[in-house]
């Protein structure tokens, strides 16, 4: 993804690319999207996000669930909603999800779409364990664009507003996104069996 984001914007910054990745998760027919829109800042990338053209960015990952998972869908919608604001132990995303939610986790864990964490040394003891999104599209679908969809897509007046709060929000999802990123280039370099940061 690298090579191709340099080639298509190489005066971009490192910030730009990062939240390039974050939007598309290095998908070529996003960045294609964005390359022909000429939206690769972080700025005019997150504009387009939140645009009637972006309108597939915000509507992508609603579409992926449902085909992937059916009519369980919205189960696995409503676990990643919970994680998103952070309810990530086993308790807070059984709640209200029917008897045992343990295979909704472990397909998602599956597809990669989240994983597990649990502290070295500390087994599958559920009380310790948690759960994070690691797919980066997903993470931003979930935390910008999904509340602009579920609200029926932004306006001419609510645009900006949608894009201010994204663009205030992001430093801080940047830094999320950066760990995930460094996580797969450590493991897919060989060296590795395993990487992880919460003890």
């Amino acid at each position: 993804m690298v090579g191709l984001f340099r080639a298509a914007a190489p005066k971009a910054v490192p910030r730009d690319l990062l939240t390039i990745y974050a939007m598309t998760g290095g998908i070529p027919r996003y960045l294609n999207m964005l390359a022909e829109a000429e939206a690769l800042t972080a700025e005019k990338a997150v504009r387009y996000f939140f645009s009637n053209a972006g309108e597939m960015f915000r509507s992508d990952g609603l579409r992926c669930l449902a085909d992937e998972f059916g009519i369980e869908s919205p189960v696995y919608q409503d676990l990643l909603d919970k994680i998103v604001e952070g309810r990530t132990r086993w308790s807070e995303l059984q709640e209200g999800n029917g008897p045992d939610v343990a295979a909704y986790l472990k397909r998602l864990e599956a597809f990669r779409i989240i994983r597990r964490l649990t502290p070295f040394a500390s087994g599958r003891r559920r009380g310790l364990t948690r759960w994070e999104i690691v797919e980066p599209q997903f993470d931003f679908f979930l935390r910008f664009g999904r509340p602009a969809y579920c609200l029926g897509g932004p306006t001419t007046d609510d645009c900006g507003e949608f894009e201010a709060a994204c663009l205030a929000a992001l430093p801080q999802h940047l830094e999320r996104v950066l760990k995930v990123w460094f996580r797969r280039a450590w493991l897919e370099s060989g060296e590795w069996l395993e990487v992880g940061g919460w003890w």
